[in-house]
């Protein structure tokens, strides 16, 4: 019996979750296992995309029947969600995925199942209060929350943006032209062997000689060799550097996101309010010659207006 794609959808989230709860308990996640992830994640973006409009071969024309039309005596709202998703939602509980990256589209998204419980989780409740009884007329659907400008030019993206993913120099272009300001990406994507190479460039002065990672920190004899290779290295062992190197690319994606495009540095002199506001579209990690910005805990959302209002100036 195959899945229907709301049933896949849930399938896939409840295996993202389960390797997430792994990672959290292990604090350690394999190159394998990063692999498999960034698939299911792939997959997931995939599927939540769904049925588009128009999109359906095994279907003769249909009547608007099959697209489970909301009750019009309800009152419903549109709000915009992370990764160009916009959801109607109605006040009865109904919820209709109606726009995904791809396109307009109108799938109803089945209640109680886990899907739907995670859309719930990112928009919230349907608000209560200002009750539909009483007057005789339909609530018209809230505007969704219009997307602010991005790259105006009113500022500007410098350094090492080249291969960084689309959705996150989007937002930080946003940042840059709300605030009129130029940030420079220190660094951006690098390969396994870039990765490795940074890392014993800095392994001293910004990686606390490896501690900012949990792999290392948490595997006493992965620390101890990966400094017992440094310090040969630092003596003139040209064969222990490439050690050091070949070690950490082996193992790249598991240390940090710059490795898929997931990633990016920037000065430390970066004004607060800029900071403050990549925030809120970013994990910050603060290093000790740059700030990391990254989406490990958060898929980096769209700008909206209601984005915007947190930022200060």
């Amino acid at each position: 019996m195959s899945l229907t794609l709301d049933q896949e959808l849930s399938e896939y989230l409840n295996i993202l979750g389960s390797y997430r709860k792994l990672f959290e308990q292990d604090g350690v996640i394999s190159p394998d296992e990063q692999v498999q992830l960034n698939a299911i994640e792939d997959k997931i973006n995939q599927l939540r995309v769904l049925i588009p409009a128009g999109d359906s071969p095994a279907s003769p024309a249909p009547s608007p029947g099959p697209e489970l039309a909301p009750d019009s005596s309800s009152s419903s709202r549109v709000v915009a969600g992370a990764g160009g998703y916009e959801y109607e939602q109605h006040a009865n509980g109904d919820i209709f995925i109606v726009k995904g990256p791809s396109g307009s589209c109108r799938t109803q998204v089945k209640a109680g199942g886990t899907a739907y419980n995670a859309i719930v989780a990112e928009i919230g409740p349907f608000p209560s209060g200002g009750g539909g009884d009483g007057g005789g007329t339909t609530p018209m659907p809230a505007e969704p929350a219009p997307e602010s400008p991005v790259g105006d030019g009113s500022g500007k993206i410098t350094g090492k943006s080249t291969g960084v993913k689309s959705e996150i120099i989007a937002f930080v272009q946003a940042v840059a032209d709300f605030y009129g300001a130029t940030i420079n990406i220190n660094s951006g994507l690098r390969t396994p062997t870039e990765q490795g190479e940074t890392m014993y460039e800095y392994w001293v002065n910004n990686l606390e000689r490896g501690d900012i990672y949990s792999k290392i920190k948490n595997d006493p004899a992965l620390k101890e060799l990966l400094n017992d290779l440094y310090d040969k290295a630092q003596a003139g062992d040209a064969s222990a550097k490439k050690q050091f190197v070949d070690k950490i690319a082996s193992e790249a994606s598991s240390y940090s996101r710059h490795v898929s495009g997931q990633a990016i540095d920037i000065p430390k002199d970066t004004p607060n309010n800029i900071r403050d506001a990549l925030k809120t579209g970013l994990r910050e990690v603060s290093e000790n010659l740059c700030y990391h910005y990254d989406n490990q805990e958060f898929a980096t959302p769209k700008v909206t207006d209601a984005i915007r209002a947190k930022w200060t100036r």
